[in-house]
């Protein structure tokens, strides 16, 4: 979250989406999707049944949010994915946003989950290096920039 800030405030147009935990008190019951620049809906809940589950928790329909997720994506200069993981990953619609995404041109920042594997360069961020890595990703963005968008990451 602290790049995608970083690239807001520069001017960089992102587009894209992130996951965020649903807390009730200490217990995690869920995951919510947002749609950088646009709506949230709920990915995932211990609450509500459907026919799709990883782990514990039943994967809900994300597909209301389809729309401002293309119209995210198509004007972004910075595509960014927060986090692709199994759940992300059962979702067909979701999975073919994910590999579009990975086959575009454009300068894209992922989360990857650790069971996964996606080519690329690739940062595993620690409590220790977490604050460097910042800027270390912001630098690669930048060259995938650019002189003339670049220049406004840093």
């Amino acid at each position: 979250m602290r790049v995608l800030e970083a690239l807001e405030r520069g001017g960089i147009a992102t587009g894209g989406f992130y996951t965020k935990e649903i807390r009730r008190g200490v217990q995690r019951v869920g995951f919510s999707l947002t749609v950088i620049g646009g709506p949230s809906v709920t990915l995932a809940s211990m609450d509500t049944p459907s026919k799709v589950r990883v782990g514990k928790y039943y994967l809900q329909d994300v597909s209301g949010v389809l729309p401002e997720l293309e119209e995210s994506l198509s004007r972004a200069e910075v595509l960014v994915i927060d986090e692709v993981g199994p759940m992300e990953m059962a979702i067909p619609e979701l999975k073919a946003v994910i590999d579009r995404v990975l086959r575009d041109e454009r300068p894209s920042l992922l989360t990857v989950h650790r069971s996964l594997k996606v080519e690329g360069r690739v940062f595993e961020v620690t409590t220790e290096n977490r604050n460097r890595l910042l800027w270390e990703i912001l630098n690669e963005l930048r060259k995938a920039l650019g002189t003339a968008r670049g220049s406004a990451v840093l």
